[in-house]
């Protein structure tokens, strides 16, 4: 019986030492895990303050531009993207977006920008000019010589009315879906006939 106890014994301050042991062991792993998450923060951080400084290099180049390269755009637009897509919690990821699309757009990449455009629309719902990406997104589809898509277009205006029904882009939404398949001849010959 007295060997039994002491049996019992061993095994209840074996049982607490592995307990211990097993409880440090997950204590280290967790403090582990923080480091590694905090080392791993402070790189992106630094990552984006790195792709934050070549964003706006590329912005103040396009801004200062009379002409556009499209080889220093499309330079411009990666960096734009990277930092949207890398920093994407910072409040200049939608904007960065938003001017690659239109850099994209300015050297005649319609499928560059209209990515560029969906991708701000998307990630950012809440972004202050997404009404204005989605303008710009359906006049790629509307115009005849990019991707002319007059049904993809439409859908696009109405969305911008509905979910933006009292503001420029519903307006102008309105107006683009009326003049929606006629050619510039047609268009001229209307405001003609209105400004008579």
């Amino acid at each position: 019986m007295n060997q039994l106890i002491k049996y019992i014994f061993s095994l209840s301050v074996l049982s607490v030492m592995v307990s211990c042991q097993n409880n440090k062991q997950q204590n280290t792993q967790k403090n582990v895990a923080v480091n590694n998450f905090t080392d791993t923060l402070a790189k992106v951080n630094d990552e984006c303050a790195k792709l934050l400084l070549d964003a706006q290099k590329y912005d103040q180049i396009f801004q200062n531009a009379t002409t556009l390269d499209a080889n220093v755009a499309l330079i411009g637009v990666v960096a734009f993207y990277n930092y949207a897509n890398i920093c994407h919690n910072d409040t200049l990821g939608p904007i960065y977006l938003f001017k690659a699309g239109q850099v994209c757009a300015s050297i005649n990449d319609a499928d560059k920008a209209r990515t560029m455009y969906e991708k701000c629309i998307a990630d950012y719902p809440k972004f202050n000019n997404r009404g204005a990406a989605l303008f710009l997104l359906a006049q790629l589809y509307d115009n005849q010589t990019v991707l002319h898509n007059e049904k993809t277009a439409k859908e696009i205006y109405q969305q911008i009315i509905k979910e933006y029904p009292n503001t420029s882009y519903a307006t102008d939404a309105k107006a683009a879906i009326q003049n929606l398949g006629k050619s510039d001849e047609e268009l001229v010959k209307e405001f003609l006939n209105k400004n008579k």
